[in-house]
């Protein structure tokens, strides 16, 4: 009787909160579309306030894998599950919203893994250069992260795994190849998609010690199942490091499972 107690006060706890993420959601998603205009301004006033708050990791991509800790980035795709709302990888879906707000709220002072931002977006003399029309596609990102920091947290430079038409460059671009450089010396196992578990071999030419396909979309619907495999794997090839190339459903992945692997988050890096 005590444990089917517990278990129907977890289940209404995790409703509870799934009703508050979704109350949460609307009301960014409502200042949003009211202050788009305002959000644009590199001068936002929350935009400043970020500055204090966040800060860049020194972290180079060989110093990111001798620390052990993995790499979850964060995309405006991502924002838009965190608030409920449908991007084009993911349809609404409140308990992937509540697993990926969970994790900026762990970001600061996290052990097992660091957040990786745009930090040209964070950045008062790069904001001024960057177009309009991107800050304000930044903006739902800003007033998330507004909402949900309450301690200053370093974060890794994510643009260093990318480039933006038309705004400055802080990192040095790191690349599938440097990637696989850098973890030359360590079993690999790669989570994503068909397409860059073969992009991985080809550049590599690792003799990968384990992988897990990924659908190219709506991964969420298998993260359970995901996450189970990647452990598996990882019982298996403890000292492995994982490439994680899953959208929104790697980032939950990495971060259940960051405390008994080392994962890192590459996106789309093999294009």
């Amino acid at each position: 009787m005590q444990r089917l107690s517990s278990l129907l006060m977890r289940r209404e706890h995790r409703w509870q909160n799934r009703f508050i993420v979704g109350l949460t959601g609307l009301a960014l998603t409502a200042r949003f579309v009211l202050q788009r205009k305002q959000l644009s301004n590199p001068k936002h006033p929350l935009a400043t306030s970020l500055d204090s708050l966040v800060t860049t990791s020194q972290m180079s991509l060989d110093d990111l894998i001798t620390s052990g800790k993995s790499l979850i980035r964060w995309g405006d795709g991502d924002t838009m599950s965190a608030i409920g709302l449908t991007n084009s990888f993911e349809p609404r879906n409140l308990k992937l919203a509540s697993e990926l707000r969970e994790i900026v709220r762990r970001a600061p002072g996290e052990k097992d893994f660091i957040l990786g931002l745009p930090m040209t977006f964070l950045a008062e003399d790069d904001r001024i250069r960057i177009p309009p029309e991107r800050l304000r596609q930044w903006g739902l990102t800003l007033l998330l992260l507004s909402q949900s920091l309450r301690e200053p947290v370093a974060v890794f430079d994510s643009f260093a795994f990318r480039g933006l038409k038309g705004a400055p460059r802080r990192s040095k671009i790191i690349t599938l190849p440097s990637v696989l450089e850098s973890v030359a010396s360590k079993p690999l196992i790669v989570v994503g998609p068909a397409g860059m578990i073969e992009a991985v071999r080809k550049v590599g030419g690792h003799s990968l010690a384990g992988q897990v396909r990924v659908p190219e979309s709506r991964a969420y619907a298998d993260v359970d199942e995901i996450s189970e495999k990647v452990q598996e794997l990882l019982d298996v090839f403890p000292e492995a490091i994982c490439l994680v190339s899953a959208g929104s459903a790697g980032r939950v992945v990495i971060s259940r499972l960051c405390g008994r692997g080392q994962f890192i988050d590459i996106g789309q890096i093999a294009g």
